[in-house]
């Protein structure tokens, strides 16, 4: 597959395509302003560095690199639901986009000298057994001065589907109870530990300091995640989305978590655009969504 692939994209410039952890093919991009590395496995950006910069994303040391099983770090995609399944809890977390092998459909360069890469999904007989509906899933990553996403969920069938989906994003931190998070004042949010109840926040500037994992409801904006240790602010925008996710296990439940080590929460949060709770996606036959998110440092 490698071989193929490279033989297929060789005059691409600023790409290299060779077999990663796993065996899994890799795409590395170094071009003018960042490079990148993503999986051909769950579509998963592993990293994303600006030139003369640190790199964003944060990859556990512990990640499996495995068929099976979840790469943890990086940008996960999370399809067809967010979490775990709403009917059968035996069903894979987050669904099963991150553990099936993804096709390169397209790698370009633009005129600015930023790298397009085009992704792409669709149905089979693994996932037609726990999820009986059609679709084509296409992952849009540009790498440039910022890195671009997006998810285009299409309904290929002949039925209406609901759905709910996420890029799970993992932003690396110097250390975590130094870093803040702004956007979020005012915004309403669930945590899964309170139930069904609503809560508001009314700081200006969130500090993770213990186990967190809020979703925040018809909320649009972009965030941005002030880092001093690294001496540097992520803005991280969306669009087609109104839930954001921050996450950290904390140092109780990262212990339950076997590919993070028990340290290592401390070194990053998620900050997630997201469809899911009151904003679930249904698609009739032929329709379309996009998700999206630009990361940036500014």
């Amino acid at each position: 597959m490698v071989t193929e692939l490279k033989n297929t994209f060789k005059m691409v410039e600023h790409l290299k395509i060779k077999k990663g952890n796993g065996n899994f093919p890799l795409l590395e991009i170094n071009n003018p302003h960042a490079s990148c590395t993503i999986s051909l496995y769950g579509a998963h950006i592993m990293s994303y560095q600006p030139k003369d910069g640190q790199d964003i994303l944060w990859m556990s040391s512990k990640s499996v690199f495995e068929e099976g099983k979840p790469i943890r770090g990086g940008v996960p995609v999370c399809f067809p639901w967010f979490g775990p399944n709403a009917i059968d809890s035996s069903l894979p977390v987050h669904g099963f986009a991150r553990l099936n092998m993804w096709n390169l459909k397209d790698a370009s360069v633009t005129a600015e000298n930023e790298t397009k890469i085009v992704l792409d999904f669709n149905e089979n007989s693994q996932t037609l057994a726990i999820w009986p509906f059609a679709f084509n899933l296409e992952l849009t990553v540009l790498v440039g001065k910022k890195l671009e996403i997006s998810l285009a969920i299409q309904n290929t069938g002949k039925e209406t589907f609901s759905c709910t989906n996420a890029l799970h994003t993992y932003f690396r931190v110097g250390r975590l109870a130094d870093a803040t998070i702004s956007g979020l004042k005012d915004s309403k949010y669930l945590d899964p530990a309170s139930g069904l109840e609503i809560h508001e926040q009314p700081e200006e500037l969130l500090r993770v300091l213990s186990e967190e994992n809020r979703r925040y409801i018809d909320q649009p904006n972009a965030c941005i995640l002030h880092d001093p240790n690294l001496k540097r602010n992520i803005e991280i925008g969306k669009t087609g989305s109104k839930v954001t996710v921050v996450w950290n296990p904390g140092e109780e439940t990262v212990k339950k978590i076997a590919d993070i080590s028990d340290e290592e929460y401390k070194s990053f949060v998620c900050i997630e655009a997201a469809n899911t709770y009151n904003d679930s996606i249904e698609l009739a036959p032929n329709e379309q969504h996009i998700l999206g998110t630009s990361i940036r440092v500014i």
